[in-house]
């Protein structure tokens, strides 16, 4: 179960953000994650309030959004499907536009 070190992780970095941007009581995280990261976001979510349990962060509320895979030719940048011959340039090498993501879009709090 990843879900619970990306959660560790989420926690540390948001720690360290609303220290600096002095925010005392944190109400609302976006995490933008891409579909290839696997991560379920349920167990996420309970990895998250298990983490955030007795600490500043405790009244925050997580939101997930989910980016899908995007491809594009690795020869001329258009988007094309999975396993599909580019239909500008005829090439077939693909490069991963979106997908990978895993980032804290925002966050808010007094």
């Amino acid at each position: 179960m990843h879900e619970a070190v990306i959660a560790a992780a989420i926690i540390h970095a948001l720690k360290n953000e609303c220290k600096k941007a002095g925010i005392k009581h944190l109400k609302r995280v976006r995490l933008e994650i891409g579909e290839m990261r696997n991560v379920v976001s349920p167990y996420l979510q309970t990895a998250y309030k298990l983490g955030i349990k007795n600490t500043g962060l405790k009244d925050s509320r997580l939101y997930i959004k989910i980016l899908p895979v995007k491809m594009i030719c690795g020869g001329c940048g258009v988007p094309v499907k999975t396993g599909s011959k580019c239909k500008k340039c005829r090439g077939f090498g693909v490069k991963i536009a979106s997908g990978l993501e895993l980032k804290i879009s925002s966050i808010s709090g007094e």
